[in-house]
């Protein structure tokens, strides 16, 4: 209370007492003079004075107190329209608290989400980051290679020249066997001759001299067992010469053939490094272009989100499954054109499959459709094909798509519990909201994963979802139950892995 108010009320109790006290003091000296008014009797006369001073003390009082206080008047002067004021503005002022402490909650709340945004940005540009180191490692590693194969494309040419050498050694070898060859000839001829010759003389000397038949007979044979043995020897020396020389030209053809192997080596060597510049440069302008779209584009598809998702039934034929991959394959492309995804390169599509580098090889656009349609139409029961973002896609770039095969069984029967949770029905609505919100987005779906569903990865609610009608119906009940209330989530129809999962709920 103001001290203003607890003086004015002390002043007033103060003033009442005086004027009991002085009308006292009045009456009794009026009494005692016995003082008449016009026809009253004393007595009247003195009860009439008393109350004009009863009357003009308190409104002297309060003209004397209104001249000192300016609060008091103004509180006489508007004293009803004052306080209507005040509750006015009490009333506004409350007004204004609930409208701030309302305005705060949803500051805080936006906070709140903004920190939750840097969060995800901060893991994004974290996984930038990685990705951009791993494409770095690859570069390195392309570059490790096409230097590994400049290095073989080296060794091959070093070979050719040691090759080549070997040639030339071999063809001087050669042309030396066949100067020694003409040499033998030669002398072979030449020895011919001379027997000829001796022949001749020998005839001669028959002739002239017969006494000396014994004697050059003799010596006729001594020089026929000397040419006959240096004739048998010749003529092995030509024979190991002529194989030496088979030998040699078997040993040149061996090194033509092993030329003709490296000038084809040396051929797909430089083939390799061809395609490995061309895959350098292919490389280097791809990572300039991923480099340059996510500083500059905002990020449209996380690695692995869902595209889309197509149900089949058991043991379809080849043709229907390629048809679902097909619609499957388009109805990707729409979103990723939603979403500003766009065609590059050779690509005349923003979203499609692409080549999957694997340990063991390279996987093609053309064997995956086959591997998923075999997938399809031997499986034995319903089956789902989902397309998810192979890589983060920013916008402007091309999307690669990977799809997969799932099993489709019947997860819940209609009426079939999911799961359940009690709900304290004593707290406000926003507690009961926020429990509730809680149960579906944490237990349900957490249990519903466990039973087999497939989650819709990257989206908002991958499980399913309940309507704000349900909600706020379901927290009405709730409220009105006023205790603790066993809440149950059950299955509102039959559903399989891929459908979406629709609840309905019992209270106990």
């Amino acid at each position: 209370m103001d001290i203003v108010g607890v003086g004015f009320i002390l002043l007033l109790c103060v003033v009442g007492a005086l004027i009991a006290y002085g009308a006292d003091i009045l009456g009794r000296h009026l009494g005692k003079k016995r003082l008449s008014f016009g026809k009253l009797r004393p007595r009247h006369t003195a009860a009439l004075a008393t109350a004009v001073a009863g009357f003009c003390i308190p409104l002297f009082t309060v003209v004397l107190v209104a001249l000192i206080s300016k609060d008091v008047r103004v509180w006489l002067i508007e004293g009803r329209r004052a306080i209507v004021e005040r509750q006015n503005l009490v009333r506004d002022i409350a007004a204004q608290r609930k409208q701030f402490n309302a305005e705060l909650e949803d500051l805080r709340r936006q906070r709140q989400e903004l920190g939750q945004q840097v969060s995800r940005l901060k893991v994004s540009q974290t996984k930038l980051e990685a990705s951009e180191k791993k494409q770095r490692q690859e570069l390195g590693t392309t570059q490790t290679k096409l230097a590994n194969e400049s290095r073989r494309l080296k060794d091959a040419q070093i070979r050719r020249a040691e090759v080549e050498r070997r040639y030339v050694a071999l063809n001087k070898t050669y042309a030396s066997l066949n100067k020694q060859y003409a040499y033998l000839e030669s002398g072979f001829q030449k020895m011919q001759k001379d027997q000829d010759d001796t022949f001749r003389a020998l005839d001669s000397e028959l002739r002239t001299k017969e006494a000396r038949l014994k004697e050059l007979t003799a010596q006729y044979d001594t020089a026929n067992k000397t040419f006959e043995s240096s004739r048998v020897e010749f003529e092995k020396e030509i024979a190991a010469r002529r194989t030496e020389l088979e030998e040699r030209r078997k040993e040149l053809d061996g090194v033509n053939v092993m030329l003709a192997d490296i000038r084809a080596e040396k051929d797909a060597l430089e083939r390799d490094a061809a395609n490995l510049r061309t895959l350098i440069s292919t490389t280097t302008k791809g990572l300039d272009q991923n480099l340059r779209i996510s500083r500059t584009q905002p990020l449209v598809f996380r690695q692995g989100e869902e595209l889309a998702r197509i149900q089949l039934p058991p043991r379809v034929n080849a043709d229907d499954a390629r048809n679902a991959l097909t619609s499957l394959l388009r109805s990707s492309r729409v979103l990723a054109e939603e979403r500003g995804s766009r065609p590059s390169g050779e690509r005349n599509e923003a979203a499609d499959l692409v080549d999957i580098p694997t340990e063991r090889g390279t996987i093609t656009i053309d064997q995956q459709v086959d591997m998923l349609s075999k997938a399809v139409t031997d499986a034995r029961t319903e089956t789902v094909l989902i397309a998810y973002a192979f890589w983060n896609s920013f916008r402007g770039e091309f999307l690669p798509v990977r799809i997969e095969a799932f099993e489709n069984p019947l997860v819940y029967s209609r009426g079939q519990k999911v799961a359940e949770v009690v709900v304290d029905g004593n707290g406000s609505e926003d507690g009961v909201l926020r429990q509730i919100t809680q149960f579906l987005q944490g237990v349900v779906g957490q249990e519903a994963i466990r039973s087999g569903m497939i989650p819709a990865i990257g989206r908002e609610r991958p499980i399913g979802e309940v309507t704000q009608e349900e909600m706020l119906q379901l927290v009405k009940d709730i409220k009105e139950a006023r205790r603790n209330i066993r809440l149950q989530a059950v299955a509102a129809q039959d559903t399989r892995a891929a459908d979406p999962l629709r609840l309905s709920f019992k209270l106990r």
